[in-house]
C-alpha cells in the first residue's frame, strides 16, 4: 500500500505476486487489483497475465477499472498488435477478411483467454481497440455471408467471436457500421429467421453474427433459439441475449410503485432509462468483508469526527436512484445485516437489478419504482441514504436532497455523488456540438456523433471524451453527452447547502494518492474537511473529482 500511495504501482505488483502464487487470499487479490488498475503494461509476464484474467473472471475489482491495463497487457502480443495497427492505420475503410485475419491471426485470438475475459464482462474502452473489433465483426459477418463453408480456423475461432457478440451486446452495439455492411447484417438475421421456421440447424457463426449486430431476444419467438442444445461460447451469448432479458421482462412486472412519478423532468429521465437502463455491468466482486456500519466508516474516515450510530447490528438503508443496482447491490454487501430498500424511475433498470441480485443471491434487498421528489409522501425513515449520481439529474437538485434529508433519521448518514462543474468542462463543448449538429439520442445518432468526431475538426473533444469509460456504450454515451437534464455543481455551492441544513460533513471517498497531496498542502486540515481548502485544490488539480463529488455527511441527532 506504501508503495502505491507513492505512485509506483509497478514496484507494488512485484511484491505482491510471490504472495498471490502462495496464498491468494481475499485481501491480496484486491491489492493485486488495485495495483494492475494503475499500470500501462510495457512488458510482457505470462504470470500477471494468467492472474489479470482471474481478476476479470471472478472478478476481484470492478472490471471496468482493469479494462484499459488489460489491453496494454493484450497488445504485448505481435500478431494482436500487428492486426489492431494494421486495422486503425486503414480506419475507417474495412480490410478483407482474408487481408485481416489470417490463420495465424485467429489462433492467436481464439486461444487469448485474457482478451475474452475483456470482451464477456465490460465495454473495451479505447478507440484503437473498438476500431479492431469492429473490423472483426465486419470478417465475422464476411465469414456468415460467404459461400464457402468456414475453413477449421474459423471454426476454431468460435470462442473469440462468441466473446465479440458478448461486447456487443454489452456496449448496445456502438461500434459503427455503413449501409453495405447493415444490409448484409439484417440479409443474415432474415437467413437465420427463414432456418428457424424450418426447424433446420442454424450454423454456429450465422448465429453469432446475427448477436454481434441485433440483440437476440428482439428476434420474433426468440426461445425458438434456446431449443436446440447449444453448447459452450454460444450457449453463453443465447444466456446473455436471450434467458437474461427475458427474466428481466418477468422481473419488472413485479416491481411495485412506491409513489407516481412526477410530470417534466421526472418523466424525462425516467424515459431515457427505460430506453437505455443504465449503468451497463455485468460483474462486481463479491465483498465477504462486509462490516458493521460504524466500523466501516471508521475505517474509511479514520480522524473524521462523527457520532457513530447507537445501534447498527441491521441498518435500514435506502438506495435513491438505483438504476441497474451497481451501486445498490455494493452497499448492500459491505455493511453487515444492512436491510436495503432500492428505489428508481426506471423499470427497466430495477428489472436488471432485481435480476443481478439474486444471481448474487442477495435476500437482503428490496426494490420498487419511485421519485425522489415524492419520497417525502411516506412514512418510512432510514438510517443512511445513499445517492451517487442522481440527484444533479432533477430539476432542482438541492430540492431533492432536501426531501431525502426528511427521510434520513437523526444521526442518520448520508452519502451521496454529484458531478464537478469544474471536471466536467470539456463536456460542454461536446453538448453545444450535439445541441448545433441536432443530433438525437437514438442509437444511430449516438454513432453518428461518435463517427462525426473521429473524422471531423473536433479531434480535441474526442481526445477528451474518449477518456471516460462512458464513451463506449450507446446508454452511457447517452447519459455522458445526450442527457435529458444534467446540473454541474460547485463545492462552494455544496458548502453552503451543508451550512444551510445543519448536517455535518465527515469526507470525500478519494483515492489514496489524491488525499496524500491533499494533506502534503494543507497540514492543517488532517481530516480533509474543509470544503474550501479543497476548491482551491480542484482549481489546481481540475481532474480530482472526474467522477464526481462523492462524500459522506451526517444528520445531527
Amino acid at each position: 500500500m506504501f508503495l502505491l500511495v507513492r505512485g509506483k504501482a509497478l514496484a507494488a505488483l512485484q511484491l505482491i505476486m510471490p504472495n498471490l502464487e502462495r496464498s491468494p487470499t481475499a485481501t491480496i487479490k484486491i491489492a493485486f487489483a488495485n495495483c494492475v488498475a494503475r499500470i500501462k503494461f510495457t512488458a510482457a509476464d505470462s504470470r500477471i497475465r494468467a492472474a489479470f484474467t482471474a481478476a476479470i473472471t471472478e472478478p476481484w475489482a470492478n472490471p471496468t477499472t482493469l479494462c484499459r491495463p488489460a489491453l496494454s497487457l493484450i497488445m504485448l502480443d505481435p500478431t494482436t498488435a500487428t492486426c489492431v495497427r494494421r486495422v486503425n492505420d486503414r480506419w475507417p475503410a474495412r480490410e478483407p477478411k482474408a487481408a485481416l485475419f489470417s490463420d495465424e491471426v485467429l489462433t492467436t485470438l481464439a486461444a487469448d483467454l485474457l482478451l475474452h475475459a475483456v470482451l464477456q464482462v465490460t465495454p473495451v474502452s479505447t478507440i484503437e481497440f473498438e476500431r479492431f473489433l469492429t473490423a472483426a465483426r465486419h470478417a465475422l459477418l464476411e465469414t456468415a455471408t460467404g459461400e464457402q463453408p468456414p475453413n477449421p480456423s474459423q471454426i476454431a475461432a468460435l470462442p473469440f467471436y462468441a466473446a465479440l457478440a458478448q461486447q456487443c451486446f454489452i456496449n448496445e452495439y456502438i461500434f459503427d457500421f455503413d449501409e453495405g455492411e447493415r444490409i448484409a447484417a439484417a440479409a443474415c438475421r432474415t437467413k437465420l429467421l427463414a432456418l428457424l421456421d424450418a426447424n433446420a440447424v442454424v450454423p454456429p457463426l450465422l448465429l453469432l453474427a446475427v448477436a454481434a449486430y441485433f440483440p437476440l431476444y428482439t428476434l420474433p419467438e426468440p426461445t425458438r433459439l434456446l431449443a436446440a442444445s447449444q453448447h459452450g461460447p454460444v450457449d453463453e451469448v443465447l444466456r446473455q441475449q436471450v434467458r437474461e432479458p427475458l427474466e428481466e421482462r418477468a422481473l419488472r412486472t413485479r416491481v411495485t410503485r412506491l409513489t407516481p412519478i412526477t410530470e417534466g423532468v421526472s418523466e424525462k429521465v425516467r424515459a431515457q432509462y427505460e430506453e437505455n437502463p443504465y449503468p451497463r455491468w455485468v460483474k462486481l466482486p463479491v465483498y465477504d468483508l462486509a462490516m458493521r456500519l460504524n466500523d466501516r466508516l471508521r475505517r474509511m474516515f479514520p480522524v473524521a469526527r462523527f457520532t457513530p450510530m447507537r445501534d447498527d447490528t441491521q441498518p435500514e438503508v435506502l438506495i435513491a436512484g438505483c438504476g441497474t443496482g451497481r451501486q445498490a447491490i455494493f452497499i448492500a454487501q459491505i455493511f453487515r445485516g444492512a436491510r436495503a430498500l432500492a428505489v428508481d424511475l426506471s423499470l427497466s433498470s430495477i428489472g436488471y437489478a432485481m435480476r443481478k441480485t439474486q444471481e448474487l443471491g442477495l435476500t437482503n434487498m428490496q426494490y420498487a419504482q419511485a421519485d425522489i421528489l415524492k419520497l417525502g409522501d411516506i412514512t418510512r425513515t432510514f438510517d443512511v441514504i445513499s445517492s451517487i449520481g442522481v440527484l444533479h439529474h432533477l430539476a432542482d437538485p438541492f430540492a431533492g436532497w432536501r426531501t431525502l434529508l426528511s427521510r434520513l433519521r437523526p444521526g442518520g448518514f448520508m452519502h451521496l455523488g454529484f458531478y464537478s462543474q469544474l471536471a466536467r468542462r470539456g463536456l460542454v463543448k461536446a453538448r453545444e456540438l450535439v445541441a448545433s449538429r441536432g443530433y438525437t439520442s437514438t442509437a444511430d445518432d449516438i454513432r453518428r456523433f461518435r463517427r462525426d468526431l473521429a473524422a471531423g475538426d473536433t479531434r480535441v473533444e474526442l481526445e477528451w471524451l474518449s477518456k471516460f469509460a462512458d464513451f463506449y456504450s450507446i446508454s452511457d454515451c447517452r447519459d455522458l453527452a445526450f442527457h435529458v437534464q444534467e446540473h454541474q455543481l460547485t463545492l462552494e455551492q455544496i458548502e453552503s447547502f451543508l451550512a444551510e441544513s445543519g448536517v455535518h460533513f465527515i469526507g470525500f471517498e478519494l483515492d489514496p494518492w489524491v488525499l496524500q497531496q491533499y494533506h502534503a498542502r494543507f497540514t492543517d486540515d488532517p481530516a480533509g474537511v474543509s470544503l474550501r481548502n479543497w476548491a482551491r485544490f480542484e482549481v489546481d488539480n481540475p481532474d480530482t473529482f472526474a467522477g464526481m463529488y462523492q462524500f459522506w455527511i451526517q444528520k445531527p441527532e
